[in-house]
């Protein structure tokens, strides 16, 4: 159950018969793993991944500041799902262990996305001049 499974189930009984009481009723019991961990986690991290990617393939010869800036923008997609998993055990909805494997399950198909969809021998990447397809 949920660390709030008491007052789900409290709030479902004194609701009127609707849809939404039973499915209060119904998620009280559904607790492991937090999906909005786990997919917060895997678009997170995967959009981290490729942004990684593009600044190691095109920012190599700025200057040192400017790279750390980009590495911080870079990891935000990922902070943003750490933020999302801390806001499920703040609110209740989940504890820290369903928050945790909700996001190791993230992390697992951002990282099995990543190593089969971005390929791994070198990308050559051309500019697209936007004006040729006016």
């Amino acid at each position: 159950p949920r660390p709030n499974h008491y007052a789900l189930l409290l709030f479902a009984s004194l609701s009127p018969p609707s849809s939404k009481a039973d499915h209060y009723a119904k998620s009280a019991w559904e607790s492991w793993p937090s999906g909005h961990c786990s997919i917060s986690m895997t678009a997170g991290a995967y959009l981290s991944l490729v942004f990684l990617r593009d600044i190691k393939q095109f920012a190599g010869t700025t200057q040192r500041e400017l790279r750390t800036i980009l590495v911080l923008l870079a990891l935000g997609p990922a902070f943003l799902a750490l933020f999302i998993a801390g806001t499920r055990v703040h609110d209740y909805f989940h504890s820290a262990a369903d928050a945790v494997t909700g996001m190791g399950l993230g992390l697992l198909w951002a990282i099995v996305a990543f190593v089969h969809i971005i390929p791994t021998n070198g990308v050559d990447v051309r500019p697209n001049n936007p004006l040729k397809c006016l």
